[in-house]
């Protein structure tokens, strides 16, 4: 017999856990200005860590769009640029400060998805690794400085002070009104940080719904598409019942930490929310479970609350 039921949590264990993003003296009053002209670069194959150029020009003669040495210029810590696909790409450099070390203090936020930050020092360039990191898509940027601001290692990034930081006080709870799920299965507040913790609502589920989709599946594949005489539907029901099964034992929940853009004058004019889900038994503590840092995070929530 199936059963499906929605079930919301409204977990015991609200806390207001400040002290574990406590990150020590921070600069959370201050951010980096990375205002200027650059020239933009992309790779696609490369390992982790390492640009190649030379994959860069490789795709520039076969690439319908420039993909290469694309000018663009980085105002109030964002840009834009025209992707090998024809396709613009909107970028935000997003920053928070209040951090303890495992966690990004800047991430790169297109509308593609997000990026790790990393700097390359010998030429005041940036890296921006596309997450998963198992992607290899990479956009790097460099500087466009003469000869001598090059010698002599011309900062490019300036540390400036934020004029508006009231705009963040109230930031979780705005979202924590707008949203009915998020208020009812929130697990941890960290306003000083603007971090917060919520739990998905369960579904539970005895796996009918995935074994009538799986025999569907099997049909099609066995019957239409690789033409074989062979009953699929059955094991691909198993599969698909087995995979849709949920017994309530484990639960899943977000971990999202607000990020700033900052103008040059030093006005928050937009912020995200980016978001890493995790698991653990539901019957556990989940600081155990709480990821340290960024693996697979999406952009969930913006100022458009």
């Amino acid at each position: 017999m199936r059963l499906v039921i929605i079930l919301c949590v409204s977990l015991v264990v609200f806390l207001s856990l400040n002290y574990f993003f406590t990150a020590g003296p921070r600069i959370s009053n201050q951010y980096y200005l990375f205002d200027g002209n650059y020239s933009l670069n992309q790779n696609w194959y490369t390992e982790y860590d390492f640009f190649d150029m030379s994959e860069c020009y490789e795709h520039f003669t076969t690439s319908a769009h420039e993909v290469c040495d694309i000018s663009i210029q980085v105002k109030d810590n964002s840009f834009s640029f025209i992707d090998w696909l024809g396709n613009r790409r909107d970028c935000y450099i997003l920053q928070n400060w209040d951090l303890p070390d495992t966690y990004d203090m800047i991430l790169l936020y297109c509308n593609d998805g997000v990026y790790q930050v990393k700097e390359e020092e010998n030429d005041n360039g940036y890296f921006f690794q596309k997450y998963p990191l198992s992607s290899k898509y990479q956009i790097y940027i460099e500087p466009s400085i003469n000869f001598f601001e090059r010698v002599f290692k011309r900062e490019i990034h300036k540390k400036k002070t934020i004029k508006n930081l009231s705009t963040r006080s109230e930031r979780n709870n705005l979202l924590i009104k707008k949203y009915v799920n998020i208020d009812r299965n929130k697990t941890l507040l960290a306003n000083d940080s603007r971090t917060l913790v919520y739990a998905d609502d369960i579904k539970l589920s005895d796996g009918t719904e995935g074994k009538i989709a799986g025999q569907i599946l099997g049909t099609l594949t066995c019957d239409f598409i690789l033409g074989l005489d062979f009953d699929c539907s059955s094991i691909a029901g198993e599969i698909g019942a087995e995979a849709a099964r949920n017994d309530g034992s484990y639960i899943t929940q977000n971990l999202c930490i607000s990020y700033d853009a900052i103008d040059s004058k030093g006005n928050i004019y937009e912020f995200f929310y980016i978001c890493e889900k995790f698991e653990h038994p539901f019957d556990a503590d989940f600081q155990s479970y709480l990821p340290r840092f960024f693996t697979n995070p999406i952009a969930k929530f913006n100022s458009d609350l």
